[in-house]
């Protein structure tokens, strides 16, 4: 895994040598361990099929990586691609293909190889291509931070080709050097010669089209050496990534970095609405404006391209907010829509269920799209691990790929995806590991685009309901390991958690505050209240709740245990005012929960309150610790029976 020529073993009374490079093995006796300068001469001798080394691959190999107190250590697998990739540069290939999954670092590996080959003098004019604005701004200012000196931004309409060669690393937007008139900039800037090294950043998205700009560049420098880097390498009729830069160099899968522990593992839930396999009109069913909607049957490839159902809009962004209240309210979020004002139409939407968190930072939803100048603004917070805000970013392309999203947990897919190299590229944003003050908010209106071609049928012309949700969940090569519903998945992992009913009952009856069981679940994303309101058993607690969904077991109503423990007279071993508590604390389970008994605050409301100050009252269990063992005896009377 770590690309070493030579290892070692040792028992204590001899070496064992393993040659990695040949698959040979031999004992070395403890005193005659060869020195680093043999090994070294070893290697040399035998690189490059027995050729030998020359000097200009001794000269990059033997350059170190930058390193300083705000740059991590490459990771193993970063130094290898980084070794392999300046070892081929100092040998002469000329074209180069590195796959490596979104989130393990790229630009990162990208630096470090422009560093050793700038600074051991290999290479000294260097073009790093992008498609994206965002992405070449965030490259200069994170990763190649260091190299900013001797960096240029090319901008063909300012640059001059007699100053302009002043500079080593040059950073640029193919749509720059290719311009929308299909003008030739690159060449009334740069000699075909002036690179000697290009790097494509994500070269999967067309650069090696027959037809693309991209390729045009690349054929103009020719003579530099070429490097592609790409998550996903494309090999179809029409697109090779492969043909045009060869087999790749070094591949460092989503598996590997899930195995490895640098990406996380990935779970998508998939929300059905009843509209979800086709909605049609009644018939001369007018839309917002009075237009007649055309007659036909409308599905997922039409929302929000060829119509709009508001009240889509609104279930989504109403399960968005649910999945979030019943886990992390601050966690990163993108929401993927289908065009820029649909990310608008949903950011509005997700405002107004939102607004506690809304009242304390107006960027907790903020859209994100090329056309949008104030989200734009907002992008560098939304990718820092250090700023809170935003917290939501609804977008259209914009975040699809490149972006460095480190904080992002929660991805939903509100749009059509057409490939699973797309699906990759966006579920790579969450596999990855400053506020300005003064701005003021934006005041979110629910208001209808304005009249178009495109039908906008508001809640009162179509009606939408979830009506299923499933939960696939993938394995390290993001391949599809099973489908569950969501009662199958909550299921799952009670079990993972409980192995059989009496060990459940055990843990339910140890909790201090019965709580933390559901807080546990929340953690696992499943929301225990929201699932028993769509299952219609509101009126069961946690303890049913599950015992009735993991163990099949029958179900009793908080009212029917509450009675169940008046008619064992639990009560009677209680006297006068104490009695009258305990009453009280059964009837407030029976219609509140177990969650209100167990907080102490609520002998300060009503009925409790009439029957005395709480110091007084928990002073007829004998203090406060007497209270809270009285109630945890009633729990336990609650509890008692469990139906067959």
């Amino acid at each position: 895994m770590m690309d070493v020529p030579f290892a070692y073993s040792s028992n204590g009374d001899a070496f064992f040598e393993h040659d990695m490079r040949n698959g040979t093995e031999r004992e070395i006796a403890l005193d005659n361990f060869p020195t680093p300068n043999q090994l070294i001469q070893r290697f040399k001798a035998s690189a490059n099929h027995g050729d030998g080394i020359s000097s200009d691959e001794e000269r990059a190999i033997s350059q170190p990586y930058y390193s300083s107190q705000n740059t991590y250590e490459p990771r193993y697998y970063q130094r290898v691609v980084i070794n392999k990739t300046v070892d081929a540069v100092g040998r002469g290939e000329n074209r180069l293909l590195l796959v490596m999954a979104t989130g393990t670092g790229k630009t990162y590996t990208a630096f470090q190889i422009v560093y050793r080959l700038l600074k051991s003098g290999l290479k000294h004019k260097i073009l790093y291509l992008a498609d994206r604005n965002n992405l070449v701004d965030q490259s200069i200012q994170q990763d190649f931070a260091p190299l900013e000196k001797v960096i240029h931004k090319v901008n063909v309409s300012k640059d001059d080709k007699a100053t302009i060669a002043s500079h080593q690393v040059y950073f640029s937007l193919y749509q720059q050097l290719v311009g929308d008139d299909d003008k030739a900039h690159y060449a009334e800037l740069f000699d075909k010669d002036f690179f000697d090294l290009i790097i494509v950043d994500e070269c999967h998205r067309g650069s090696a089209k027959e037809d693309s700009r991209w390729r045009k560049i690349l054929e103009y420098f020719s003579s530099a050496i070429q490097i592609g880097m790409t998550a996903t390498p494309k090999e179809t009729s029409y697109v090779s990534n492969i043909s045009y830069f060869g087999e790749p160099l070094y591949s460092y899968s989503l598996r590997n970095g899930i195995e490895d522990g640098f990406l996380a593992p990935f779970k998508v839930i998939g929300i059905t609405t009843d509209i979800s396999d086709g909605w049609r009109p009644t018939k001369g069913q007018l839309d917002y404006y009075g237009n007649e909607i055309e007659d036909r049957i409308y599905n997922n490839k039409d929302y929000d391209y060829n119509i709009i159902i508001a009240d889509r809009t609104n279930q989504v962004a109403s399960e968005i907010t649910r999945y979030l209240t019943s886990t992390d309210r601050m966690q990163k979020t993108i929401v993927f829509c289908a065009t820029e004002e649909a990310a608008e139409r949903m950011r509005i939407v997700l405002v107004n269920l939102n607004q506690d968190m809304v009242a304390k930072n107006p960027d907790y939803v903020v859209r994100i799209t090329g056309s949008d100048e104030y989200g734009k603004s907002k992008l560098d917070y939304f990718i820092s691990v250090s700023s809170p805000y935003p917290v939501i970013a609804t977008t259209s392309k914009l975040l699809s790929t490149g972006s460095d999203c480190k904080m992002t947990k929660l991805i939903v897919l509100d749009e059509t995806i057409g490939s699973m190299t797309e699906f990759k590229q966006i579920i790579g944003r969450g596999t990855r590991l400053r506020e300005k003050e003064g701005k003021k908010p934006r005041e979110p209106k629910v208001t209808p685009p304005d009249p178009s071609e495109t039908p906008y049928v508001d809640a009162n012309g179509c009606r939408v309901r979830i009506i299923n949700k499933v939960v696939s969940v993938y394995d390290a090569d993001g391949k599809l390991l099973r489908h569950e519903n969501i009662v199958d998945y909550t299921k799952t992992n009670l079990l993972g958690e409980y192995a059989d009913l009496q060990h459940f009952i055990r843990k339910w009856n140890d909790e201090e505050k019965k709580k933390a069981i559901s807080d546990l679940m929340k953690e696992r994303g499943i929301d225990l209240q929201a699932l028993k309101a769509s299952m219609g058993m509101s009126n069961l607690d946690d303890f049913d709740f599950i015992i009735h969904i993991a163990f099949d077991r029958k179900p009793l109503t908080r009212k029917e245990r509450a009675n169940d423990v008046k008619k064992r007279d639990f009560i009677s071993k209680y006297n006068g005012l104490a009695k009258e508590v305990i009453e009280a604390l059964l009837d407030l389970y029976a219609n509140e929960g177990i969650d209100q008994i167990e907080d102490t605050q609520v002998l300060k409301l009503d009925p409790f309150i009439r029957m005395g100050k709480p110091s007084a009252i928990v002073k007829l269990f004998d203090g406060k610790d007497g209270y809270k063992e009285a109630v945890r005896e009633l729990e336990k009377e609650i509890y008692k029976v469990v139906s067959a």
